[in-house]
């Protein structure tokens, strides 16, 4: 069972210190180094907000300090300015080994309480230094980027562009490694005529404590995105992280050897591998007991890239309880992933993965192998020689629950190491759809009952079949209600004890029960929903968002929000989306789901589009149909509507009517992932009548 960990927030003084003060240009033709320094120096004297204003501001290097928030104004960009005599090259950890590397343009050393803030953007001008492939541009692109520059290097996949001169160069000389047969300054001077080779992290955390990514947008990086290391007590929410499809190494976010970890509601389009567990390389890295656990993913949405979920290929260190749960992985090449190699040992284990839908994948729903090599610009990693048990990676105890790949071609690879069929076992899959399976050998799979189109066998590869419905799949789907104004503590308990019974996903209740249902529920996976300006929506926003507040000060762990009908009808959209802005805000911040109620028996088809819109933009986790109050219910034709218009990173939860299997079999089809209903008993008892086990 995956245990459960609390991740402590930075605490920072709201002064606020402004970089114009401190002679910041905007701009993004004037270098504004000092100025960013400055500004950090004096906020973190006792603790304040460093505000970077709406403009365009270039930079050199930002070093944050303990203490300090980096606060970006909403049109605000900051633009690294790739110059050689403001980024130096450095040695550093990069890809689980020590590497020389160019200075990374924000970074943080040993700090504490440290924050990057707001809605502005953070640009690391990657495109002055990444490699691109030509087989993954068009011709034209092709034949634009030869005009940029000329060199380029011939890959076992067609030819490797390269901006410039000195990365061409590199390349045919060899990277160059601190192996300590050299003093550190001695190996820079070498490396220095090859300076664009040395490709730099956009933001490098290394040894923090108590650190925060909210809001902003992280994009075009030279090599991966973010890459916090060493750090303990980091919370990554509500951040977008945007490479181009051909961004060579261009990662999202790279957890590496870190504790406490809490990662939600964040949006990903990379180039590479877009949400990735890492834990040192090899036998050198196993000599720091700095494993990679405790980490919490939730909510999060993987466009295009390489691999949705990633554990490895650095793990020597191990990788240990891990939940990643409600995610959307949508046109990735793989949906999740965990690789190895010979020579790295280490563990992982005790990892979770819940409520995965994947869709579009270009290959694999899940790949599990231990024979990966690193390919840099068609240079490949040498592969280890070793009997050494030491140097055998091992992965064990993984939980695949409800993962669906909507592609029946896209399928399970589990391939151990060669000559060690038990460096890979004990894995558990339930309720999940994933098409087809390939395996080597295994040892320890187990295939658990519920929704799986296919069982493991050890010699032979079985397909997925039509999509069905199950007890559970359904019951996992259900909030089992009770929103009566005459309901007793007694009817709570029979609420909550009937949820824990049938394995439903949570208990919607009014606000007022819900520290109460919380401590029912106590020790059980379902979860305790509140319903907030229920059932009319005719209360102001700022009582809406102090009841939300309320609810989850009680312990709520999601909440369904009624809007303002009425301003929907005035088509007031600026009101509608402000409303829902504010209340996703609260769900965000607490780390919780928010559900949003149309009531669509009092609404137009135009208005149910135009509300659905709106949720499409501010993303709360689900658009819902109705109360349950109103004059009519759910209906298929306003689940297709919402599911249409809301888009893939909004899900929609039917609700109002549903009161049989028939009923809810519709809502299913429709696209509904989520049902409200008081019968959801009877369903289960329906379909456990029809054979739906």
């Amino acid at each position: 069972m995956f245990q459960e960990f609390n991740t402590e927030l930075p605490q920072i003084a709201q002064k606020e210190f402004n970089i114009v003060e401190f002679g910041a240009v905007p701009g993004g033709t004037v270098s504004n180094t000092a100025a960013f320094a400055q500004a950090i120096a004096a906020a973190a004297e006792h603790g304040g907000r460093v505000l970077v204003p709406d403009g365009i501001w270039l930079t050199g290097p930002i070093t944050l300090r303990s203490n300090v928030e980096l606060h970006l104004a909403d049109n605000s960009l900051i633009l690294s300015s790739k110059s050689r005599e403001e980024y130096p090259l450095c040695i550093t950890d990069y890809e689980g080994i020590r590497r020389i590397r160019t200075v990374s343009m924000i970074s943080a050393e040993g700090a504490e309480n440290i924050a990057i803030t707001g809605r502005g953007t953070i640009d690391g001008n990657g495109q002055l230094w990444r490699p691109v492939k030509q087989f993954k541009v068009t011709q034209r692109q092709w034949d634009a980027l030869l005009e940029q520059s000329p060199y380029v290097i011939e890959g076992n996949a067609g030819g490797i562009w390269v901006p410039t001169k000195s990365i061409y160069d590199g390349r045919h000389a060899g990277e160059l490694f601190p192996d300590g047969s050299e003093s550190d300054a001695e190996l820079l001077k070498q490396a220095a005529p090859y300076y664009d080779f040395y490709r730099p992290v956009l933001l490098s955390l290394r040894n923090c404590r108590r650190a925060l990514l909210d809001g902003v947008r992280i994009q075009n990086s030279a090599a991966w995105a973010i890459h916090p290391y060493f750090c303990e007590d980091l919370t990554v929410r509500n951040i977008t992280v945007y490479n181009p499809y051909f961004a060579q190494n261009g990662d999202g976010l790279d957890v590496d050897s870190c504790n406490r970890v809490h990662i939600h509601h964040c949006d990903f389009e990379t180039g590479d591998d877009a949400i990735c567990l890492k834990a040192g390389k090899d036998r050198e890295a196993r000599k720091q007991k700095k494993p990679c656990e405790n980490v919490l993913i939730h909510n999060c949405r993987v466009g295009s890239g390489f691999g949705g979920f990633v554990i490895g290929s650095e793990m020597s260190r191990g990788v240990h309880n891990v939940l990643i749960r409600d995610c959307m992985f949508i046109d990735t090449d793989i949906g999740i992933r965990f690789k190895s190699a010979i020579g790295r040992g280490g563990t992982v284990e005790d990892i979770y993965m819940q409520d995965i839908q994947m869709i579009n994948l270009h290959r694999e729903a899940v790949i599990l192998t231990m024979d990966y090599v690193h390919n840099t610009m068609d240079y490949n990693d040498p592969v280890a020689v070793t009997t050494d048990p030491e140097d055998i990676p091992e992965f064990r105890n993984l939980y695949f629950e409800r993962c669906v790949s909507n592609d029946p071609d896209a399928r399970v690879v589990i391939r151990p190491l060669k000559g060690y069929p038990d460096s890979i076992h004990n894995i558990y899959f339930k309720d999940c759809r994933l098409g087809k399976i390939r395996q080597q050998k295994l040892c320890g799979i187990v295939c658990l009952p519920g929704r799986m189109e296919f069982c493991y066998t050890s010699d032979r590869e079985t397909e997925g079949g039509i999509m069905t419905f199950t007890v559970k799949q359904v019951a996992a789907m259900i909030d089992h209600t009770n929103l009566k104004a005459y309901a007793t503590a007694a009817d709570f308990q029979k609420l909550c004890d009937e949820a824990k019974t049938y394995g439903f996903k949570s208990v919607a209740i009014n606000t007022y029960p819900v520290a109460m249902c919380r401590n029912m529920l106590e020790g059980s996976e379902v979860l305790t929903g509140a319903a907030v300006g229920f059932p009319l929506g005719q209360t102001t926003i700022a009582t809406k968002v102090a009841e939300a507040q309320n609810a989850v000060r009680d312990g709520a762990q999601e909440f369904d929000y009624v809007l303002n009908v009425g301003k929907l009808k005035e088509h007031d959209y600026a009101y509608i989306e402000e409303e829902m802005k504010q209340l996703v805000a609260v769900a965000r911040t607490a780390g919780i789901c928010a559900k949003v109620i149309f009531e669509t028996c009092y609404l137009t088809e135009e208005e149910i589009i135009e509300a659905a819109k709106i949720a499409s933009r501010v993303k709360p986790d689900f658009v819902k149909t109705s109360t349950g109050f109103g004059t009519d219910g759910a209906k298929p034709e306003h689940v297709r509507l919402m599911k249409q218009y809301a888009g893939d990173a909004v899900q929609v939860k039917a609700a109002g009517g549903i009161r049989s299997w028939d009923a809810a079999k519709q809502m299913l089809e429709a696209g509904a992932t989520r049902l409200g209903t008081s019968s959801g008993i009877r369903i289960i008892e329906e379909m456990k009548e029809a054979g739906l086990e």
